[in-house]
């Protein structure tokens, strides 16, 4: 039995390196993905965690307003994933100055929330900060699915998934930490600026992110002719 299960923890740790290599090595357009995906979860899950008292603390509503709030947050995520039928297929870059579009929006979302704004014009805002959330997600993981070997694609999403949600617990952590020292202004600040953040940086790496897609579609175009002529 232990035998067995040195061996089962042996090739869950075998996959998982393979999934870094694939997006780090040999598909590096991934691991721009993550990175993004990633400091975006800090603030995006922040938000979610701390609603509550956001709603609370900052917006002075009740339990009814705060159901309102959370009704709103769902609205917009809907709202996006609705949306995203509309849109055309996208390359993963064009896909990116969505995300950062995206970013940008529910970060300066955050950020004018911190006025006491009345409940219909809050549940507008934060239906805006669902709505960013709802389109990155998607977003990413099409694009995941379309750079990824089947026989690849669980390690990946597995590598993926870690990055995101080691994050998503960073930005639990800190943020609930910030709120209770020094108020949840500051934590709607962190968590806007992050947003924010998400969306210089993707601006930031939009040029290697064409240039690494010219690599890959040269390569995929060598192996193609080599596979004809052989």
């Amino acid at each position: 039995m232990a035998s067995r299960s040195r061996g089962a923890w042996s090739q869950a740790v075998k996959d998982f390196q393979h999934g870094l290599r694939f997006i780090f090595v040999k598909q590096r357009l991934l691991s721009l993905l993550m990175v993004i995906a990633s400091i975006f979860s800090f603030g995006a899950t922040g938000f979610v965690y701390l609603l509550p008292m956001i709603g609370g603390q900052i917006l002075h509503v009740g339990s009814v307003g705060l159901g309102w709030l959370w009704s709103s947050l769902s609205i917009g995520i809907l709202a996006a994933t609705i949306g995203l039928l509309f849109i055309r297929e996208q390359e993963v870059c064009r896909r990116m100055l969505i995300i950062a579009a995206a970013s940008a929006i529910g970060g300066g979302a955050a950020l004018v929330l911190l006025r006491h704004w009345p409940l219909p014009l809050a549940a507008a805002l934060i239906a805006v900060i669902g709505g960013s959330s709802g389109l990155i997600t998607p977003l990413v993981a099409a694009s995941l699915q379309e750079r990824t070997p089947k026989n690849l694609l669980a390690r990946v999403f597995s590598v993926f998934n870690t990055g995101s949600m080691a994050f998503a617990m960073l930005g639990m952590t800190v943020l609930g930490w910030a709120s209770d020292s020094y108020g949840p202004s500051v934590s709607l600040i962190s968590i806007g600026s992050a947003q924010l953040a998400a969306a210089a940086l993707t601006a930031v790496l939009l040029p290697l992110c064409y240039r690494l897609a010219r690599e890959s579609a040269s390569r995929s175009s060598s192996a193609t002719s080599r596979r004809a002529s052989a």
